[in-house]
């Protein structure tokens, strides 16, 4: 009898470990299962040794293993090992992060180059900033300067500076 117990509490144990170990490397769910078997067979262990030890063994899992995982999902991040797991918070350089509604109305003006063909749209350079355009009308080849028109949302629309054929807008010049 006593052997039994040993081989109980070595089995939940081990499932305890299992579920640690799955939190803590990515073998998506694999050592979860390992350790369902763990504790399923615990418990038939415990029945064989008597029902009132099945009963107890599977009340202290349905409370311990919540317990032990919440546990452990708050607790883990605050250790030296869990900081080196989780992404932590990283600062964005000024320019790199995505632009609001309100930087892109300020950049109505602004003239920059564009870094991909606009057909309409593609990215342009304002700046230090890569942004999502929209030419205004036609198609603007890649390493063409452009000038902010207008903004819509999160996105420049944009004119090109100087005519490049097709779908640009005429020069003042050429209309007189």
């Amino acid at each position: 009898m006593l052997g039994d117990i040993l081989v109980i509490a070595i089995l939940i144990l081990g499932g305890f470990a299992l579920i640690f170990a799955e939190l803590i490397t990515t073998f998506f769910g694999t050592l979860s299962l390992a350790a369902l078997g763990c504790f399923i067979y615990a418990v038939y262990r415990a029945f064989a040794v008597g029902p009132a030890t099945g009963v107890l063994v599977i009340v202290g899992l349905l409370i311990g293993v919540p317990v032990y995982v919440i546990c452990l999902v708050r607790w883990l991040p605050h250790t030296r090992m869990g900081r080196r797991l989780t992404l932590g918070d990283k600062p964005v350089a000024a320019g790199l992060q995505s632009p609001t509604e309100a930087d892109t109305a300020m950049l109505v003006g602004a003239e920059g180059q564009t870094v991909s063909s606009l057909r309409p749209s593609g990215t342009v350079r304002i700046g230090p900033r890569r942004l999502t355009a929209r030419a205004e009308t036609g198609f603007i080849p890649t390493g063409t300067p452009v000038k902010v028109i207008s903004s819509s949302g999160y996105l420049v629309i944009v004119r090109p500076l100087a005519p490049t054929g097709e779908g640009a807008p005429p020069n003042k010049q050429e209309q007189a």
